[in-house]
C-alpha cells in the first residue's frame, strides 16, 4: 500500500473534480446547445417550406407558420444570450454574474422561453393537423363536383404538412431541451430561506 504525498492529493482535488459536479456543470450546457440546434434547424426547415397552392397562395404565409417562426426567433434569440453564460459555468464551474436579480431573471426567462417554445410547437402540430384533415375534405368534395384544381395540389400540400411536421418534431425537441435547462436553472434563494 503506497501512501500518497500530500502534494499529490493537492493536486488531485484541485484537478479531479467529482463526477456529480461535472454532471451539474456540463448538462445545462449541453440543454443549451441542443435547445440551439433544434431551434436552428427548425427555422431553416419552415423558411424553406415554400409551396405554392392554387397557384398564387405561398404555404409559407399561414398566420401559424409566421407565429411559429417568430416564436423559434425568440426562443433562439434568448438562447444565443444564455448558452456562453452556460459555457463559463461549464468550463468555471461558478456563474459569471452570481447577482440575485439576474439568478431570478434566469429562473423566470428559462421558464417562459421553454413555455413559449411549447406554444410553437403546439400551435405547428395542431394547425398542420387540422389543415391537412380539412384539405382532404375539401379535396374529396371538390372532386365529387369534378372540380381537380386542388387535387393538383395534393402533392405540394403533402409536402408542405411533411416539412411542417418535421419542423415542429424539432421545435418539440428543443422545448425537452429548454425544459431541461429550466429545471437546472438556478433557483432563486430569498433571504428568509437563507436563515
Amino acid at each position: 500500500m503506497s501512501m500518497k504525498m500530500p502534494s499529490e492529493a493537492i493536486f488531485m482535488t484541485e484537478t479531479h473534480q467529482s463526477p456529480r459536479r461535472l454532471k451539474v456543470q456540463i448538462v445545462p450546457l449541453v440543454a443549451r446547445i441542443v435547445t440551439l440546434l433544434s431551434l436552428v434547424v427548425s427555422f431553416v426547415l419552415m423558411r424553406t417550406n415554400n409551396h405554392i397552392i392554387a397557384h398564387y397562395y405561398l404555404c409559407s404565409e399561414f398566420t401559424t407558420t409566421m407565429y411559429m417562426v417568430g416564436i423559434t426567433l425568440v426562443g433562439l434569440a434568448y438562447t444565443l444570450l444564455q448558452t456562453p453564460f452556460a459555457v463559463y459555468f461549464a468550463i468555471r464551474g461558478k456563474r459569471l454574474i452570481n447577482h440575485a436579480g439576474l439568478l431570478t431573471f434566469d429562473y423566470y426567462a428559462d421558464k417562459v422561453n421553454s413555455y413559449a417554445i411549447l406554444s410553437g410547437v403546439v400551435a405547428t402540430f395542431g394547425f398542420t393537423a387540422d389543415a391537412q384533415k380539412h384539405i382532404d375534405d375539401w379535396d374529396n368534395i371538390l372532386r365529387q363536383y369534378g372540380d381537380k384544381e386542388l387535387s393538383g395540389d395534393r402533392k405540394n400540400l403533402d409536402s408542405f404538412y411533411t416539412m411542417a411536421f418535421i419542423s415542429g418534431s424539432f421545435l418539440l425537441l428543443g422545448f425537452i431541451s429548454s425544459g431541461v435547462s429550466s429545471i437546472l436553472s438556478p433557483r432563486p434563494v430569498s433571504k428568509q430561506e437563507d436563515n
